[in-house]
């Protein structure tokens, strides 16, 4: 076994979940920042859809964002609520999940006795006593997979009423297949930015109509991009290269 000191640990720890924030990222992360400025100015709520494959950095992305918010006790200040769609989709254990995310100590048994619309007015006077800015709402797609039409409109509705009392927009990040709900009135109407994280590329099809063999060519986007990204991941490795000596 090879003998780290805990600074080179550290270092390791530090290059393994290193973070590169490249151009589509910071213009996700801008309209994050949009959607809460327009929320400090009162204006209407909007939504933000954003998909990606699995591996794509949905997660990765939350993770960074948040964490340039400090945390507290249950009492502070919660400036994202970073919440998740229940693998038991349905409206009560949507709301019980929000709750339970906003370290609420109204959570746990005490909510699931009551009713939705008790629970919603809980979810919006906790938002307003935690001065969230901004609801982000992971696994959307199980919204797709795992609910009928009616209840997926049960919960835009809930949704709306919760942007709507609590003055907080709400970015929705799933699956690319959770468009889906981008096309249903109650969904479409509000989503007023939508994004999607693609894998990286370095070849693109080349479309030819009389040619029915596939052909490839290098994507010059993508490949100014790998330029960019290698730079950086160079420059990480450099900063702790002498982790591995």
């Amino acid at each position: 076994m090879v003998n780290f000191t805990s600074m080179q640990c550290d270092q390791l720890k530090a290059y393994d979940n290193c973070f590169i924030e490249y151009p589509e990222i910071t213009e996700i992360f801008s309209i994050f920042d949009q959607l809460r400025f327009n929320q400090s100015l009162g204006g209407e709520p909007e939504s933000f859809l954003l998909t990606g494959e699995s591996g794509s950095g949905k997660t990765a992305l939350i993770n960074n964002y948040l964490s340039r918010f400090k945390t507290g006790s249950s009492w502070s200040k919660q400036t994202v609520l970073s919440t998740r769609i229940p693998s038991r989709v349905n409206e009560q254990n949507t709301l019980t999940q929000f709750l339970v995310d906003l370290d609420s100590k109204s959570g746990g048994r005490s909510v699931r006795k009551r009713n939705e619309i008790a629970l919603a007015e809980g979810v919006v006077t906790q938002l307003k006593r935690k001065s969230v800015e901004l609801i982000i709402v992971n696994e959307i797609q199980e919204l797709v997979e795992f609910s009928t039409a009616d209840e997926r409109q049960t919960i835009a509705n809930t949704f709306k009423y919760i942007s709507e009392e609590a003055g907080v927009s709400f970015v929705l990040v799933g699956m690319p297949y959770a468009d889906v709900i981008a096309k249903e009135p109650q969904w479409n109407s509000r989503l007023s930015w939508r994004r999607e994280i693609n894998y990286f590329k370095l070849l693109q099809v080349e479309s030819d109509a009389k040619n029915t063999n596939t052909q490839y060519s290098i994507d010059a986007k993508q490949k100014k991009h790998f330029a960019r990204l290698h730079g950086d991941i160079t420059m990480l490795q450099i900063n702790t290269q002498h982790v591995f000596i």
